[in-house]
């Protein structure tokens, strides 16, 4: 029997969803950590391999949450195969972040920081909670400033601002969960 939208949805509300955002906070922590002890063109490869990674290592972190993490190759809820066809849509991204990239190497923590970050839009409509907004809004306030006013230190402060994200997110997803949970 064929479930709706609206028990799909319940089913994706209640999941805890902490690999996503444990996988950011380790990955962008990695970034800048990086940033401190290698050159900016290492870290530009590090940064890139990492965010096209990064929903790959939150599945493998989702087997130590006890996570039934989004399957990516044959999602069975319709609202799995949307996350999955935005995590696509923000690879391709790239498209837009390597040509910037090629013409100024300072611009890759700003656009990969950006751009990665609307993946949480959709996610936050389908939960109906304010994180993946916030999560966003953020970013788009807090990085351009970074970049624009801290020239010197774009590749070990945006990262930083970006791992910072993650954790507040992590927490509120955790919190969120236990709340559920609570109440289920």
């Amino acid at each position: 029997m064929e479930l709706t939208l609206d028990e799909y949805r319940r089913d994706l509300k209640k999941r805890r969803f902490m690999a996503l955002p444990t996988a950011g906070a380790i990955v962008w922590l990695v970034v800048a950590l990086s940033s401190v002890f290698a050159t900016d063109v290492v870290t530009s490869l590090i940064m890139v391999t990492g965010t096209c990674t990064l929903v790959y290592f939150a599945s493998a972190i989702a087997h130590f949450t006890g996570e039934r993490f989004i399957t990516l190759h044959s999602p069975t809820n319709p609202f799995e195969q949307l996350l999955v066809y935005c995590f696509t849509g923000s690879l391709c991204a790239y498209a837009l972040i390597i040509p910037l990239y090629m013409q100024d190497i300072s611009t890759l923590p700003l656009t990969v920081g950006v751009l990665a970050s609307l993946i949480w839009l959709p996610y936050s409509w389908i939960i109906e909670h304010w994180v993946g907004v916030v999560h966003v809004a953020t970013r788009m306030l807090l990085l351009p400033l970074a970049w624009y006013f801290f020239p010197e230190y774009r590749f070990t402060l945006i990262p930083m601002l970006i791992f910072a994200l993650y954790v507040f997110t992590a927490m509120v997803l955790e919190h969120r969960w236990r709340y559920l949970e609570y109440f289920a």
